[in-house]
């Protein structure tokens, strides 16, 4: 964990660059489709995940559920796992 703000710790662990670009992973595994990303959330927060298919878009939805919050913030890598058996290349909209 590190305060919010505090760029240095994630520096160190080699993640700031990948919070600021939005690194994502998209792999398809069989019928499977693996989606994959870092997220800089609330420390003190209770989160859920969830996707949303609309045409060719994808959005992935991680969603603050608690009214506890703090300074501090955390890193989250969010994974995704989405049934596409027919194998469509969708794009990926990801929470900011």
């Amino acid at each position: 964990m590190a305060n919010e703000g505090d760029e240095t710790a994630y520096r160190k662990l080699g993640l700031a660059s990948k919070l600021r670009k939005g690194t994502i992973d998209v792999k398809q595994f069989r019928d499977i489709l693996y989606i994959s990303l870092l997220y800089h959330a609330n420390a003190c927060g209770s989160y859920a995940g969830n996707i949303r298919i609309s045409r060719d878009t994808i959005y992935l939805q991680y969603t603050l559920v608690s009214d506890e919050v703090c300074a501090s913030g955390r890193i989250d890598q969010l994974t995704y796992l989405v049934n596409n058996p027919e194998r469509i290349h969708y794009r990926v909209s990801y929470p900011e």
